[in-house]
Order: C-alpha cells, then sequence, then structure tokens
C-alpha cells in the first residue's frame, strides 16, 4: 500500500530504529535482493535462500539503505510486513525517482521454542445415537533453530486439547417403496404387494407404518360360459345382450321442428361410451345385429341436445326400426325459489326449491350461509326440512341444481331465530304540528306520537311445514287512542300509538276473482313485446278498484327481403348512417328447410331486425336482463355488441323457415376494448326462462369488406343454426359489479313516509372509452326485482 511523496508506510509490521534490534537477547540477519523494477525484500525468497538463518517468527523487522539510513528517512513510498517482507516499488515514487538499495534485519524472540497449529478434532469417542463422548487435537513444540533436543526450551502449555461432543439423535426412516411384484392372478381379482426398508442407527427405535403394501390387481373377470338363453339370434360376446347377424336396426332422429339431426351418437344404456353408430345427413342411422325379435332400448345424444332413450319396435316382417326427437339442451331453471322464513328457537321450517330444464335437473344441493349442507346428515331432496332450530342455524339458504346441461342457484332465503322483541311500549316518534300550535309550557311544534318497530316476528302459524307460509308477522299497532291537543286558540285532536303486538301482515292489494290478468300483444312489427318472465308475455296485475300502467318498449320490425334459397346471400347487421355495419350473417346456399326437414327451394322472405348498440335509443326494447348462467349456476350479467331477430318465412310468407350452417360475422373494429375479442360469444334467448344461452365461439377471419374494397379488416365468425330460437346476441360476458341504490316516491316531495315499492328500474350501463363519458358500442341492461 503506497503513501503520500515523502513519506513511507508499512504493512502489517513496524520499522525500528537499528538501536531498538540491539538490546536484549535478540537475533537478527541482515538480507538485500534489488530488482530494475525496485527493491523487493521478501521474507518467502529469503526463507528459500536462507532457511536455517531465519527464524520462524520474526518479532520485530529493521530496514536501512546501503548508506544506512532508514526507509523511514529516505521519503520513498515502501512496503513492510513480517509475514511478507520488504519491498519497494520504482513506478510508486514521486517524481520519478527509483528505489534505494535496502538492507532488512529481521528480529527473532529470545525463546526458540513454539506451538505447532493445533490439528482438526478428532472423531467422537462414542458411536452410539443421542449419546455424549470426548474429542481430542494435538499439537507440536517446535524449534526454530536447529538446536540439540536438550537444549530446546520446553513450549508453555499443553500438547492436547480436549472437549465434549454429542451424536445425532435416533432415527428411524422408511426407504423408498420399491417395485410392485407380479399379481397372484391374471383375472377373477388377486393381489400384489411391495416393500420398503427401514433405515436406523440404533435398535432402540423403530420407523412407524408397515414394511409392505398390498394392491388389488387382476380385476378382469375371468372368461365364463355364457348362460344367456336367446329365442332369436346368439349372445353377445359379454354375454349383455342377443344378437342377430345380418339384421339391421333403422332408425331416424329428428329435433322438435322435424329438421334432422347430423351427428348424433347412437349406444345401447347397458354401454353408453360405446358409440355404434352415427346419424348421417338425413338424421339416418342403420345399427346391424339387433334381433327383430327382441325389444332394444337405443339412447341417443348430441352435443347442445338433450340425450333421450327410445324403445326399438318390431314388426312381422322381421324389420326394426326406431325414430328420435332430439329436444335442444337447456340450463336448469329455477321456477320455486326458498322464501324468507322467522320462526322461534326449537321449532321446524321447510324451505323448497325447484327446477326445470332439458334434461330435467336430477341432483339438487342446499346451502347454509355458503357452506354445503351434508346431504346424509339432513337428507335432503329438492326440499329442506330443518328441525330443532338452534341459533347458529339462522341465516341464509339456498339450493343449487345440476344436470347435464349446466347448474343453478335460487335466490337466497333468510331463516330468522333471534327475532327482536316485539315491545309492547311504542318506540318515540315525533310528529310536526301546526306552526301555530304551540303546546302550553314548552316552544316544540313536535309531538310524540309513538310507532312500532316494523320488526318480523314468529307469530303463531296454523302449519309450519309449508314451502309459502299461510301468513306473515311483524310488530306492529294493536291499540291507539285519540288525545286532545292544547294549541291556545284552538284544539288540535291526535291519534298516538299506545301498545304494539306481533301481528299478521296486511296485504294492501285485493285482486279480483281472476289473480292476474294475462295481456298478449300481438302484433307483427314487435320484435320483443314483454319482460323476460312468462314465456314472452307480458304479466299485468290490476288492483281492484283501480288501475295500472306498464310501459312496454318494442321495436318496429324490419321488412322482408326477397332471398334465393339456392344461392349463397348475406344481410348485414346494423344500419347508421356514414358508418360501417357491425356484422353480417352469411347463410350458404341450399341451407334453408321447411318443418319436416326438408330442404326448401325457391324465395324466401328474410327478415332480420338488429338492435344496434351505437343506437343507445333501442336499448328499452331490448328483452329484460342480459344475463346468463355461469358453469357454477350463478346468475351474471352480460355487455351487448348487438342483438337481432330473424324471421325466414316461404314464397307466400306463412310458413316459418329454418336454416343450417349460418355463419355470424362481426367487425373488430367495433369491440373498443381489445380484451373482450377473445371473450366474444353468440348467444341464443331462452324463451321459457328468458335467460341467454351459449350458441358458440368466435374465431379470427381476415377479409375484404367496406366502402373500400380493398380495405382488408378483421371479423369474428361465428357458426349457428336458426331452429326453434330466433333472438340472437352478441355479447360478452361481464365480472365486474357495479351496485346502484334506487328509491322511489309518490311525488316529487320526496317524503320518507311515501316511498314505494316493488318498482322495476331499469339501468343502462355504458361501457366508458378513453376521452369519452361512454362508448354505447356496448352496454347492457339490468331491471331490478
Amino acid at each position: 500500500m503506497g503513501t503520500e511523496p515523502g513519506r513511507s508506510t508499512a504493512e502489517e509490521g513496524s520499522l525500528r530504529p537499528r538501536h531498538h534490534l540491539d538490546s536484549g537477547r535478540v537475533a537478527y540477519n541482515s538480507y538485500s535482493y534489488s530488482q530494475p523494477t525496485g527493491d523487493y525484500e521478501r521474507l518467502e525468497a529469503i526463507r528459500f535462500y536462507y532457511r536455517e538463518r531465519v527464524c520462524a517468527r520474526p518479532t520485530a523487522m529493521e530496514v536501512r539503505t546501503t548508506d544506512w539510513v532508514s526507509a523511514a528517512e529516505t521519503g520513498e513510498v515502501v512496503h513492510s510486513s513480517l509475514d511478507k517482507g520488504f519491498w519497494c516499488v520504482n513506478k510508486e515514487q514521486p517524481h520519478g525517482r527509483i528505489c534505494s538499495n535496502y538492507h532488512v534485519r529481521f528480529q527473532c524472540p529470545p525463546v526458540q521454542s513454539y506451538w505447532s497449529d493445533w490439528t482438526e478434532w478428532g472423531p467422537c469417542s462414542t458411536s452410539l445415537c443421542n449419546d455424549v463422548g470426548i474429542q481430542t487435537r494435538h499439537r507440536k513444540c517446535l524449534s526454530s533453530q536447529p538446536m540439540p533436543l536438550l537444549l530446546v526450551p520446553a513450549c508453555q502449555g499443553h500438547h492436547t486439547d480436549r472437549r465434549e461432543c454429542s451424536t445425532p439423535p435416533c432415527t428411524a426412516k422408511w426407504s423408498p417403496w420399491g417395485r410392485w411384484g407380479a399379481c397372484s392372478v391374471s383375472c377373477g381379482g388377486g393381489r400384489r404387494v411391495r416393500r420398503r426398508t427401514c433405515v436406523k442407527n440404533s435398535p432402540t427405535v423403530q420407523c412407524t407404518g408397515r414394511p409392505a403394501e398390498m394392491q388389488k390387481c387382476g380385476k378382469s373377470p375371468c372368461p365364463v360360459k355364457c348362460e344367456m338363453s336367446c329365442s332369436e339370434g346368439r349372445p353377445s360376446e359379454d354375454c349383455t345382450r342377443c344378437v342377430c347377424d345380418g339384421h339391421v336396426l333403422f332408425g331416424e332422429v329428428h329435433s322438435v321442428t322435424g329438421v334432422p339431426v347430423s351427428g348424433a351418437w347412437v349406444t345401447l344404456p347397458s354401454q353408453p361410451k360405446v358409440v355404434l353408430a352415427r346419424t348421417n345427413n338425413k338424421g339416418q342411422f342403420n345399427l346391424p345385429g339387433v334381433c327383430s325379435s327382441s325389444s332394444t332400448l337405443v339412447s341417443i345424444r348430441k352435443e347442445k341436445f338433450a340425450p333421450v332413450t327410445v324403445s326399438a319396435t318390431s314388426n312381422t316382417t322381421g324389420q326394426s326400426w326406431v325414430k328420435a326427437v332430439l329436444k335442444t339442451a337447456e340450463k336448469p331453471y329455477i321456477v320455486k325459489h326458498p322464501e324468507d322464513k322467522v320462526r322461534y328457537e326449537g321449532g321446524r321450517v321447510l324451505l323448497c326449491c325447484k327446477a326445470t330444464g332439458s334434461p330435467l335437473p336430477d341432483k339438487y344441493y342446499w346451502y347454509h350461509n355458503g357452506t354445503l349442507l351434508d346431504r346424509k346428515v339432513y337428507k335432503y331432496e329438492e326440499d329442506l326440512v330443518l328441525r330443532d332450530l338452534k341459533p347458529e342455524q339462522s341465516g341464509h339458504y339456498y339450493c343449487k341444481t345440476s344436470s347435464s346441461a349446466g347448474s343453478i342457484k335460487s335466490s337466497p332465503a333468510l331463516l330468522t331465530l333471534k327475532v327482536p322483541a316485539c315491545n309492547s311500549t311504542p318506540e318515540p316518534h315525533l310528529i310536526r304540528m301546526p306552526v301555530d300550535c304551540v303546546q302550553p309550557g314548552t316552544d316544540s311544534t313536535f309531538y310524540n306520537a309513538g310507532r312500532c318497530p316494523h320488526n318480523k316476528c314468529a307469530g303463531s302459524l296454523d302449519y309450519d311445514l309449508r314451502c309459502r307460509d299461510g301468513a306473515g308477522f311483524c310488530c306492529s299497532v294493536q291499540t291507539m287512542e285519540t288525545r286532545t291537543i292544547d294549541c291556545g286558540s284552538y284544539s288540535l285532536p291526535i291519534k298516538t300509538v299506545t301498545q304494539c303486538s306481533c301481528q299478521n301482515v296486511l296485504n294492501p292489494q285485493y285482486w279480483s276473482e281472476a289473480e292476474s290478468s294475462l295481456l298478449t300483444i300481438m302484433n307483427h312489427y314487435d320484435l320483443v313485446t314483454s319482460t323476460s318472465e312468462r314465456k314472452g308475455l307480458v304479466l299485468l296485475a290490476f288492483k281492484k278498484g283501480g288501475s295500472i300502467y306498464h310501459d312496454v318498449k318494442v321495436m318496429r320490425k324490419q321488412e322482408p327481403i326477397d332471398l334465393n334459397a339456392g344461392e349463397s346471400n348475406s344481410i348485414d347487421l346494423g344500419e347508421i348512417k356514414g358508418e360501417d355495419p357491425i356484422g353480417q350473417l352469411v347463410i350458404p346456399a341450399n341451407s334453408f328447410h321447411k318443418d319436416n326437414g326438408e330442404v326448401y327451394e325457391g324465395t324466401v322472405k328474410a327478415s332480420v331486425t338488429f338492435i344496434d348498440p351505437r343506437n343507445i335509443t333501442t336499448a328499452a326494447a331490448t328483452p329484460g336482463d342480459l344475463n346468463f348462467v355461469s358453469d357454477d349456476g350463478d346468475m351474471l350479467p352480460l355487455r351487448t355488441y348487438g342483438m337481432f331477430s330473424v324471421d325466414f318465412r316461404d314464397e307466400s310468407n306463412r310458413d316459418i323457415l329454418g336454416a343450417g350452417g349460418v355463419q355470424v360475422l362481426l367487425d373488430t373494429q367495433h369491440v373498443k376494448m381489445q380484451e373482450h375479442i377473445p371473450k366474444m360469444k353468440l348467444w341464443s334467448l331462452n324463451p321459457e326462462t328468458g335467460v341467454w344461452e351459449e350458441e358458440g365461439d368466435f374465431s379470427h377471419t381476415t377479409t375484404t369488406s367496406g366502402r373500400n374494397k380493398r380495405e382488408e379488416r378483421t371479423f369474428l365468425i361465428g357458426n349457428m343454426e336458426i331452429r326453434e330460437r330466433r333472438l340472437f346476441n352478441l355479447d360478452v360476458p361481464e365480472n365486474r359489479r357495479c351496485y346502484v341504490k334506487v328509491r322511489a316516491y309518490m311525488s316529487d316531495k320526496f317524503l320518507q313516509g311515501e316511498q314505494l315499492e316493488g318498482v322495476v328500474i331499469s339501468l343502462i350501463n355504458l361501457e366508458p372509452k378513453p376521452g369519452f363519458s361512454a362508448n354505447p358500442r356496448a352496454w347492457g341492461r339490468f331491471d331490478s326485482v
């Protein structure tokens, strides 16, 4: 390490004057060795040339030039260390100087004996696990000079060191499992074994578990002689049915509209995974080997259809045939929701749930506060019965049902057990009196008229195991009294509440003999004429002696255009002046068909009415909520990029036509949120439930379209068939939530006592885009309940 010019330094050692080295019992030797790059008096080199003259551990060092000038007085940058020696480097010297020629002397200790380094610790004296022993290490007494052994002074201290040691705790671990051995049998059920070894370091410990494990094997049944007796034909190889070689079962599969269903799988109920045949383009199939005299059940299934099982019939000619009708699969839909109940502790309650769908739901599950209830404990199916109610059983209950088409959850029902007590003493309730009515002795214009807290209470039920209780109870007024208030110049009579009690809830509406009236709007201009429930009908309830107002928004149906069924046709979706269409319908040639499945040839009257999301005024004409049911059974919202209704009729404009292989193209330039593109799906409205169900996914395609025919644009393309459903949607599932609280009043005074219940609120949710407060290219409609 260098120093500033004019100073000397020594690293890890000391440069001492000569007179310090001459005092006491010391021994020193002088050495000198220089090089062109500097002067180097390395201790390693000195030991190499003068091994006998240098002691093992010098205690001091003296460095002087050949002119006997100490290194500290030369003004040169030098380095020194008792372990390395002394050195001076020319290029480190200031003003171009070079190092002087130095001599170095080392001072050795008066005692020439020293200890060597300790050896490593030896092994522990005990080899047993979890034991204590002794470890030792050693060192030697060495001499720095070659002297007779008797003259070498003894080293101070011990040549052996000891310490306590301990061994690891006793352990026992299993080795990995070995391979499975051979099975004891080849069929009929046997056993095979695999083993492992216990690895331990002491006989005092043992491994937990078994050293061997057995597994069942050879489960395939051993071949046995089939004892089935067939009146015709022979038993099949698996001995499950009779087979008639050369005989064929003929079958036809159609939809509910009479259209042939192609690609349907034909199986036997006993072997549902073995596909025996598939229907052709005419919906027909042939199943060889089925005997004509036997009654055979055949299962038919296809994606998006509910599976059916039908029986084959035969006649005296020896022919067999089967005809099946497939209904479009529909996700389960709750038709009876559990209702809120109030009960006393120790009582019982019945919660009901019922769903429909195609196929019908076959499993029901009940949840309490989000936790699945054990079916074995509560023994429930569609209905849930709770007995000997306890406070911890209060809370929300809902049911979930499922089928092969999907799942659905009911709305939650609140079971209340810890009912607030109905105190007979009314709560304070101040009412405002006339401004000139001031009671004597006070300046207040308010008077405590009292009121009852409208809390639910259990009351007395005639029967407590009904889906809907015969009557509801709440804490309400039992008695009132009239009091006279002295206002000075006049008296003011007022009624006050004096006592509260648990009483029946009064229904303020009175109905005529027909509990409700159905109003069906028959108008061929309508696209959608009703809310999303009651099978497309508007349900209006008329109060006895009163009137009701129901505002129904409809949209005029597009005038039909003529299409040639034998040619490929396209219809634009969305007609906004100055803008490109949002999408397009592409109908292949010869794809129109009649109800009986026969291909229609001729002129088609086609009317496609499109609800364009760019025109927000059409949002009120959408059929109620844009909701769908997720795979978990939750009702979730959709965000639409367009909705269209199709109406295809024959040339006389009377018979309705269907169409297969229809393509839907959506222009991606209208999808402002790019994350919506991969999630876009094609939906159809289930007229029975008012819920949108998935028709299919979209894929990307690039084509030349628009006003500029050279413009290359990207489309999302989806495929669908137009059968019994005629209302379709281009939607994106929405996973975000927005909650809006709305209060309705009888007048613009917004008095608390004039709040209304049962008002349906329609919310149009616009999708924002950068730079604008709202984006009408994608919105959702949600109606309150």
